[in-house]
């Protein structure tokens, strides 16, 4: 659990937020009952503010478990909002267009078309061709500014 994150968002004025962060990282790795206890519990002892849900954007890679894992996660967070960044795609050209161009997998897995994402890499820049780094970057620095509630 990620507890009061400082989060800058590319203004000069950082603000706390509590936000969690979970990451899918293949198969065997879910969002079980003792996960959902824990996180349960946690929300009972603090406002948690905004959720991050990352998964693997490689086309075999996506289980029906990230979906299962997704929806229980909204369940148990009720409307605190959620948002999808979709990871590992450093090879792929077509960054901008992979959420639509997945759509139908998306749907048999439950998440829904509608929810808000970015499709990014996550390498370190020194790995990335130049510009790579920083427009994934500001992808991900986007979807969190566009999606924060405003308190």
């Amino acid at each position: 659990m990620k507890t009061c994150t400082r989060v800058t968002l590319g203004d000069s004025n950082p603000v706390r937020y509590t936000i969690q962060l979970v990451l899918k990282k293949g198969p065997g790795v879910s969002f079980g009952p003792r996960k959902q206890r824990r996180l349960k519990s946690y929300l009972k002892e603090n406002k948690l503010h905004f959720v991050v849900y990352c998964m693997p954007g490689v086309r075999r890679s996506l289980k029906k478990s990230y979906g299962r894992s997704f929806n229980k996660l909204k369940s148990v967070v009720g409307k605190v909002p959620i948002v999808v960044v979709v990871t590992n795609l450093e090879d792929s050209r077509h960054r901008d267009g992979w959420w639509s161009a997945n759509l139908d997998i998306l749907r048999k897995l439950d998440i829904p078309a509608s929810t808000q994402h970015a499709c990014v890499t996550t390498l370190p820049e020194v790995y990335l061709s130049p510009g790579l780094y920083y427009s994934s970057r500001d992808a991900i620095q986007a979807l969190i500014r566009n999606n924060l509630p405003q308190y």
